[in-house]
This record gives structure tokens, sequence and C-alpha cells, in this order.
């Protein structure tokens, strides 16, 4: 792979501080749904820090979104408002 390919990857990945950024979440549980395999890890360097790609992130705040709405309409058909 050509060093601007590698680049390239790295610039499409997101460090651990950036998710927690975006989903506003604490590190633990970035680290905790990484081990679990919710959210996929890309070990990097010799310390092996986790980096996330973009695309992952995203799709797995899609699943999350449509899983939680779901959710939200099973309980929303019992319960009733009566005025």
């Amino acid at each position: 792979m050509s060093r601007k390919m590698n680049e390239e990857a790295l610039e499409a990945m997101l460090t651990i501080r950036q998710v927690v950024d975006f989903l506003h979440i604490s590190i633990s549980t970035v680290r905790q749904w990484s081990d679990s395999g919710m959210l996929r890890a890309y070990r990097i360097g010799p310390r092996g820090d986790r980096r996330y790609l973009r695309d992952d992130v995203f799709r797995f705040l899609e699943n999350s979104t449509a899983d939680s709405a779901g959710k939200h309409s099973e309980k929303s058909e019992d319960l009733r408002i009566v005025i």
C-alpha cells in the first residue's frame, strides 16, 4: 500500500476522543462497545491505539437510533393520555 493510501485511510478514521465528542458519551462506554463488538475498532501503532471508521460510527448510530425508535413506538402504543 502506498504512503498516500495509508494517509487517506487514516484520515477516514476517528480517534476514540473524536467518537466520544461526536456521540457525547464517555471513553469507557466507547471502549465497552468496542470490546463487546457493538462498535468495530481497529488497533494501530505499537501501543495498539483504537481507531474507528467514520462509516462504522455512522452505521452504529443509525442502527441504535432505529432500534431505539422501534422500542419507543412500542411503548407509546401502550401509553394513553386521557384529558
